[in-house]
């Protein structure tokens, strides 16, 4: 995942969290991107942020709309560029990523892409402008997988 903007302040923050839920239990990756280890109220395990290249990592707990899962929206990665290598056994997987917007909101302050597996997943995309600010929103896409990491 990457973000393009450098006019984004060190300051401002991009919630994210990335799950990758796998066909086979010991592929499957769910990280809370920039925070500590998490369970949802749904059960799920979410390690600590890890596999990661660049950015920084914040915990924070904001008030999420969308969600009964305010913490986990609430940790965040943040940065002009980083990414995650997860090793994981070929095949196809579905990526899911979590966001909210909890430092901008205006739409179009933000703006950033994401890339997996050489191709653009999300261009200028805009968190306030999809969602609203302070308010979870999440993008699913199918992955091919033949390198061993995503």
């Amino acid at each position: 995942m990457s973000s393009h903007r450098s006019f984004v302040p060190i300051e401002s923050l991009e919630s994210r969290l990335l799950m990758h839920d796998g066909p086979h239990a010991e592929t499957s990756w769910l990280i809370n991107a920039g925070g500590a280890a998490y369970a949802s109220t749904l059960g799920q395990k979410f390690l600590a942020d890890q596999l990661v290249v660049g950015g920084t990592g914040k915990t924070g707990l904001f008030a999420i709309d969308k969600t009964v899962n305010d913490k986990l929206y609430s940790d965040r990665r943040f940065g002009s560029n980083f990414s995650y290598e997860l090793p994981v056994v070929n095949g196809t997987y579905s990526l899911k990523l979590y966001f909210a917007e909890t430092y901008f909101t205006t739409a179009g302050k933000r703006k950033f892409d994401v890339f997996a597996e050489g191709k653009q997943l999300l261009n200028d995309f805009d968190i306030v402008g999809s969602s609203g600010a302070f308010s979870a929103v999440t993008k699913t896409f199918a992955m091919n997988v033949i390198d061993g990491h995503l």
